[in-house]
């Protein structure tokens, strides 16, 4: 093996803004915590001329005991959003806004202190959260011109958001928002108002949560693979741009055919697009070459249907979750999940010159499309986001494994880590799908899902 195996990725194996609140005292008729939260937008003129502009309001109110008067609201700027969308912000965004009281004719808050602050914070499951950042703002103190909150106010602020933070004398990036179901591991920032009250009075608190995003940008394409999407010519294989693909180690399978007596011995060669920087939605393009001296295996197997690659997202906690070597971790501490599959295609490439194709060889070639759900590669204190590509072992009735049995699932044939960014490289033509014209690419991933591929978790390391 020329890769080690500390450098592979966990192997997947297949299966088949409410916040609660003490009521102040009772003397004092202010709310228990009600919140209600609108957007609108500010400008439709600015909306439609940059729709990456921060141009739509979004409004957080805190309503008295009778939940009819709204004293206290939090109004910021934010990206086009649904109206029912919390906030949400890119990384080197500003946040900006502005708090508002409004209170009725005859009505006094004697605070000491109002305040907003923007809190980011990791929780882990059964444990209680842990803050990274907390930065506030005094917008309002007691003075002798204005010694109590009275009437109708308001504040304006901006906040910027830092890149890094220390954590526990470790300097990490800010991390993204992170709140997907059924993870260990949960990222969320929020912005709260605060009005903080005397000794055995309880504080007002107006809280809302906003969505933070990265923004990391990937790595540029060979120059072969920027000129063949620029002109919309076919993706070169590794033969012609080696410089646009990594080829893995090969790995050898064995099986039998029909339940024949005798062991057929397959190579398996994945080769896939470099750099292994993706940005969401992109396509990566992929070669898979199959040997053996048996060419009834080789035509049983070289099929779309027969191969399974997906993209693997890892949620990796503990002291370890931004080591490479996966010798060091531990299974519970990660937590695996199936986020797609590449299809293939087995249409005759004329791109690449060379000898007439090997009898005893197939190849096939593939696409994997970078789901735009995903949330961006990402690394924290005791808590990493990571992606793998992972090739299955090959399937088809009629051939048997040799490995296989009831007990014991198959581990994957290859494996390897890729990064997953927000963005693709700037001033570079745009990656485009290579797939032959009318290619149903939605066929063999419904058929994937039909026999029982849809996710789970597992950890184990590919074996080469």
């Amino acid at each position: 093996m020329s890769e080690t195996q500390s450098s592979n990725p966990p192997a997947f194996t297949s299966n088949g803004g409410a916040h609660s609140l003490a009521e102040p005292a009772a003397e004092e008729h202010l709310p228990s915590y009600q919140v209600s939260q609108t957007a609108s937008p500010i400008s439709t003129t600015v909306a439609h001329a940059n729709l990456n502009a921060l141009s739509t309001g979004h409004q957080s109110t805190l309503a008295d005991s009778s939940g009819k008067n709204k004293w206290l609201s939090l109004t910021v700027t934010t990206r086009p959003r649904k109206p029912q969308s919390l906030p949400q912000y890119w990384e080197g965004d500003i946040i900006k806004g502005q708090v508002e009281l409004d209170l009725r004719e005859g009505k006094t808050e004697n605070a000491k202190r109002l305040s907003i602050s923007v809190i980011g914070g990791t929780t882990l499951v059964g444990q209680p959260e842990s803050i990274f950042l907390n930065d506030a703002q005094t917008l309002w103190t007691p003075s002798p011109t204005s010694p109590k909150l009275q009437g109708k106010q308001t504040w304006p602020f901006e906040i910027t958001l830092p890149k890094q933070v220390d954590v526990k004398g470790s300097k990490y990036n800010l991390p993204p928002t992170f709140t997907v179901r059924g993870s260990p591991m949960h990222v969320d920032y929020k912005l709260v108002v605060q009005v903080k009250r005397g000794f055995f009075k309880s504080n007002a608190e107006l809280m809302t949560t906003f969505g933070y995003l990265v923004s990391t940008v990937a790595e540029p394409p060979s120059t072969l693979r920027q000129t063949a999407y620029r002109e919309g010519s076919a993706v070169l294989g590794p033969e012609v741009d080696p410089e646009g693909w990594k080829i893995l180690e090969p790995v050898k399978t064995t099986g039998s055919l029909f339940g024949q007596s005798g062991t057929v011995e397959i190579e398996v060669t994945l080769a896939i697009s470099k750099p292994l920087t993706y940005a969401l939605g992109s396509p990566v393009p992929l070669r898979l070459t199959l040997k053996s001296t048996n060419t009834t295996a080789l035509d049983l197997l070289a099929t779309p249907k027969s191969i399974r690659l997906e993209i693997v997202r890892s949620m990796i906690t503990g002291p370890d979750a931004a080591s490479n070597d996966t010798a060091s971790l531990k299974s519970e501490n990660v937590a695996s999940e199936n986020e797609g599959f590449a299809f293939w295609w087995d249409t005759p490439r004329t791109t690449d010159s060379g000898p007439p194709r090997d009898p005893n060889e197939r190849v096939l070639w593939g696409e994997l499309e970078i789901p735009l759900t995903l949330k961006p590669t990402f690394s924290f204190h005791q808590f990493s986001l990571r992606y793998s590509l992972i090739l299955q072992p090959l399937t088809a009735t009629g051939w048997h494994t040799a490995s296989y049995s009831k007990q014991k699932k198959l581990k994957p044939l290859l494996s390897e880590w890729v990064t997953i960014v927000s963005k693709p490289t700037p001033g570079m033509p745009k990656a485009r799908s290579d797939a032959p014209p009318g290619y149903d690419r939605t066929q063999q991933t419904n058929f994937l899902k039909s026999v029982g591929v849809r996710g789970g978790s597992g950890f184990c390391v590919a074996s080469r």
